[in-house]
């Protein structure tokens, strides 16, 4: 084999590899940049992914992907590789329009992929749950779990009655100090 042969084989070897590992992909963000400019598009996609890892979740929720884009959170930075890879796997459809049975499948899937892909959708199950869950969006909390939202309490119900014998180690400093001084 001559060098011209091996490097030829190794450029080749070389971008098989590149272009089937989904860390480089992300990195590169080699995927179509409509899933990064396509707002319409995300959203639906998202709003599809976040009703079916959360049954029940109102599709009419204005803040039901909001945590995705949100830049107070770091997925924001993988969103757009994040939807290309749940359309990706939709088997030629789009990921929104399937119905929710196969919409699981997609998801399940993915968890099932290389590490990457699978720590994303784990990641993005979490985003999705903590956010609706928590009610970060909704000042009414959440009702789907009758979580209700900020509730003032009273200065009774936030803190002990009798705190000061929880202060050890205060009580003990203030007794020290006032022994020196004596």
């Amino acid at each position: 084999m001559t060098r011209r042969e091996f490097a030829a084989r190794l450029a080749l070897l070389g971008g098989a590899l590149l272009s089937g590992c989904s860390a480089v992909r992300a990195v590169l963000h080699s995927y179509p940049s409509r899933y990064d400019t396509d707002a319409a598009q995300r959203e639906r996609v998202l709003r599809a992914f976040v009703t079916t890892v959360i049954p029940g979740a109102p599709e009419e929720d204005p803040n039901l992907a909001r945590a995705f884009t949100d830049r107070g959170f770091p997925f924001h930075e993988h969103c757009g590789f994040f939807v290309n890879e749940l359309c990706s796997r939709s088997a030629g459809e789009r990921f929104d329009l399937l119905d929710l049975r196969a919409r699981t499948r997609v998801v399940t899937g993915a968890m099932r992929a290389d590490a990457i892909v699978a720590r994303l959708v784990r990641g993005a199950v979490d985003v999705s749950q903590a956010a609706y869950y928590g009610g970060i969006y909704e000042p009414g909390g959440c009702a789907l779990i009758d979580l209700p939202g900020p509730t003032v309490f009273s200065r009774d119900e936030l803190y002990h009655a009798d705190a000061e014998r929880f202060r050890a180690a205060e009580r003990i400093a203030a007794e020290l100090v006032e022994a020196r001084a004596q």
